[in-house]
């Protein structure tokens, strides 16, 4: 199978250039929808926006690195799972599943690893003091998910979820 024009379609969708949705305007606030800028194709591209509807933010050129270096890592032979930390919508998550697909690789997981929440806190005001020692949650792309209650990825027991 020739992937590339399934990747580069796969991309195009993920960044959010085929329906060109709006960016939003302040990311910081909280702002809704209704604070949106029009779309921008460079912006875009470069990841230099908030998508109001794609799946990812990082933007084409990060979409395309991330491609360049897993096949570094498959043509290679590199044994592993891959992961992303911090998935905003999951984006880079689904082009990940996506590439091995295109490879045809079945023997590797991809893990998502977030707070799965608006933000995680970073002061001691917003409760980073708070959360330290607590576990994190793994979500695995693979079937069945699972989710894991340690701390390390290498560690963890994972169990499948009820």
């Amino acid at each position: 199978m020739e992937s590339a024009p399934y990747l580069d379609l796969l991309k195009r969708c993920l960044i959010g250039l085929i329906h060109e949705d709006p960016a939003i305007r302040f990311t910081w606030d909280e702002s809704g929808s209704s604070t949106l800028v029009p779309f921008d194709h460079e912006q875009r591209c470069n990841g230099r926006d908030w998508p109001s509807q794609a799946d990812t933010m990082i933007g084409m050129k990060r979409l395309e690195n991330l491609e360049a270096v897993t096949a570094v890592v498959l043509e290679a032979g590199t044994l592993g799972d891959l992961l992303e930390a911090g998935v905003w919508r999951g984006g880079a998550t689904i082009f990940m599943r996506g590439l091995l697909k295109a490879h045809g690789v079945t023997d590797r997981t991809v893990w998502v690893a977030d707070a799965f929440a608006k933000r995680f806190p970073v002061t001691d005001r917003e409760g980073a003091t708070a959360r330290m020692g607590k576990p994190c949650q793994w979500l695995s792309t693979s079937p069945p998910t699972c989710v894991a209650s340690k701390t390390s990825a290498a560690s963890a027991s994972v169990k499948s979820p009820k």
